[in-house]
């Protein structure tokens, strides 16, 4: 005789309906600043001209995360590149993985900051290099 408990359950197909959004309307904005755009595709680009070759930099307000969610939110980067780290601008640490999240406020917003170490880079001939990747994740 049975228990009345239930072991599994099969709820049939259900339906998943995704939308994106551009990178400033989305749960989470990324909101250009003194170094960067919103590209042609609606994405964020990075743009930073001017290094010297052999340095290293450290540049404040690259880009801003916005929290346009009603609740709180973990933050991180992870990106393609070693030449490259995203760090908080208020004090400098490290914004990549997961284990260097930030959490972000309702409304509120983390100001990103940059440090490039443009010998790691590898360089096109004209000095220019467009390969590089990056990826804001979040986590309730």
């Amino acid at each position: 005789m049975g228990t009345g408990a239930v072991e599994q359950m099969d709820s049939g197909d259900r339906q998943v309906v995704l939308a994106t959004a551009q990178d400033n309307n989305a749960y989470y904005e990324l909101v250009p600043s003194r170094y960067s755009e919103i590209d042609g595709d609606g994405k964020l680009a990075i743009v930073l001209d001017r290094l010297n070759p052999s340095s290293t930099s450290t540049l404040d307000d690259v880009y801003r995360i916005r929290n346009s969610r009603d609740q709180s939110m973990d933050v991180w980067v992870t990106d393609d590149t070693d030449a490259i780290t995203h760090r908080r601008t208020n004090d400098n640490s490290s914004i990549e993985e997961s284990g260097n999240s930030v959490s972000v406020g309702s409304g509120s917003e983390l100001t990103v900051a940059v440090t490039v170490d443009a010998s790691a880079l590898n360089l096109n001939s004209d000095g220019s290099n467009t390969s590089g990747n990056f990826a804001v994740h979040y986590q309730e």
